[in-house]
């Protein structure tokens, strides 16, 4: 959430792995989430809260996990209170909405991914063939075992709806695809990197269920095999 006044400081971000129950309460501030169609009102889980250090007035951000308890709802009033609450802000809401996390590099959206030895996949460190990786995500929807809200999940809060991961156009083989044990709220999706490549930055876009998720680049190691070498002779 984005917003103005709702802590004169940053706030510490949960460690990971979390340990605890995010809090309903950061800086003094709180969030509401009213769903009076499905008959749910429920405090949210606060993640963090940023301030810009050399302008406190200026634009802050408020992560919040949206509850579990909204499942179902097609809308959620959200309020955020500081005192005195916010204006009821109306948000649509979704079973599952897919979306990797990325960063911006050169004018281009890059996957936040980790390679097998936990570090992240970068034009310098870029993944390989035939590895697994793992990408943090958001909005990949209900899966078995749903934690309360605002814990960190486990391997076994496993997605019910079916993922289908295409890097460069092929469908890669997906070996985990649930919450991730270390933070509330997210998600990772492991796959192994095809074989088959014939690109070193191909685009990535992750299926769950019916819904689509935006399209990011993943740098891959140049093939150094006799065969592809003979290719660029």
């Amino acid at each position: 959430i984005a917003g103005t006044a709702f802590a004169s400081h940053s706030s510490v971000r949960s460690p990971s792995p979390q340990v605890r129950r995010l809090p309903l309460s950061r800086k003094g501030a709180s969030v509401s989430f009213d769903a009076p169609a499905a008959d749910v009102s429920v405090a949210g889980r606060i993640a963090a809260i940023t301030v810009p250090a050399d302008d406190p007035d200026s634009l802050q951000t408020l992560a919040v996990q949206v509850p579990w308890e909204l499942a179902g709802a097609e809308s959620a009033y959200v309020k955020v209170r500081t005192g005195r609450p916010s204006a009821p802000l109306r948000i649509p809401l979704a079973a599952v909405a897919p979306g990797i996390f990325h960063y911006q590099a050169a004018g281009s959206s890059y996957a936040m991914a980790l390679r097998p030895d936990g570090t992240a996949v970068s034009d310098s460190n870029p993944a390989r063939r035939g590895e697994a990786v793992t990408f943090t995500m958001t909005g990949n929807g209900p899966v078995a075992g749903t934690p309360p809200t605002g814990m960190a999940g486990s391997l076994v809060n496993t997605t019910i709806e079916r993922a289908t991961v295409w890097i460069g156009g092929v469908q890669a083989s997906v070996t985990y695809s649930g919450l991730d044990p270390g933070l509330a709220g997210l998600y990772l999706m492991t796959v192994i990197v095809p074989q088959s490549l014939e690109t070193t930055l191909p685009a990535v876009s992750v299926q769950v269920g019916a819904e689509l998720s935006n399209s990011v680049l993943l740098p891959i190691q140049q093939d150094a095999s006799p065969t592809a070498s003979r290719r660029r002779l």
